[in-house]
């Protein structure tokens, strides 16, 4: 075990709320085998226009079946970014009993989005970015479609989630804690906010922003982002979370 992952989990443990949920969550309507995306679908827009990406299968598990898979699911040629993800989204319930959705490529946090649409809760968003370029498929384009800066623009635009929501990027967004809702929300996180290089914020507060958020969630979606962290690393802290929110 790294430090890193040593200093999460302590303060996890610090952090964390003994609150559970007894939700009868049903993520059955999303469970699919995996395909490719070709250029220039969605993500494998910034790809060549030879190259191919796994979208890995979605199945319903618990924080043992996160795994780094062996496929290339993201490539940047600009950024001479050539990745593997998750071997499979997992999906289940997290310790605490919140529904709790981990996928590597961040748009694809939509297919559980999509569940409680009805609900329009509201978003909260813990990342390195913000995620807010304009989506270019258009309302009601399929998932596949999206990548993982718009992912939230269209999320907005066919109405799943409130039109406002908070992002946590960095230390002048700590002042939302007061503003964060005490249920209906989306907890979203992108597991690269704790890649070394990220250093605007303490380790403290990231977590400590997470473990409150994460109080009454409706839901829990994780994103393992390749390309952004290196994915061994990400997978061991996306089980942490999945233990301890």
């Amino acid at each position: 075990m790294s430090y890193l992952v040593w200093k999460i989990e302590k303060l996890l443990k610090e952090f964390h709320s003994a609150e559970s949920s007894d939700s009868n969550f049903d993520f059955s309507p999303i469970l699919r085998d995996s395909y490719q995306l070709s250029y220039p679908i969605g993500n494998a827009s910034f790809a060549n226009p030879n190259d191919k990406l796994f979208v890995p299968s979605v199945e319903l598990g618990d924080a043992s079946d996160l795994k780094v898979g062996e496929e290339t699911v993201f490539i940047d040629v600009s950024e001479n970014l050539n990745c593997r993800g998750l071997d499979k989204f997992i999906c289940g319930k997290a310790n605490s009993g919140i529904p709790i959705f981990v996928c590597d490529n961040h748009n694809f946090v939509l297919e559980a989005w999509q569940l409680i649409k009805s609900l329009k809760p509201t978003l909260i968003h813990i990342d390195q970015h913000r995620d807010e370029a304009i989506c270019q498929c258009g309302q009601g384009g399929k998932i596949e479609a999206t990548r993982i800066c718009d992912y939230i623009d269209y999320a907005q635009k066919n109405e799943w989630i409130a039109s406002g929501f908070i992002s946590f990027t960095e230390s002048a967004d700590l002042c939302k804690i007061s503003e964060l809702p005490s249920e209906n929300k989306i907890v979203n996180i992108d597991v690269d906010i704790f890649d070394p290089e990220c250093t605007i914020l303490t380790l403290e507060e990231k977590v400590k922003f997470i473990t409150e958020s994460a109080r009454n969630a409706t839901l829990i979606t994780i994103a393992t982002s390749p390309g952004f962290i290196d994915q061994e690393l990400s997978v061991e802290i996306a089980k942490l979370l999945w233990k301890y929110l």
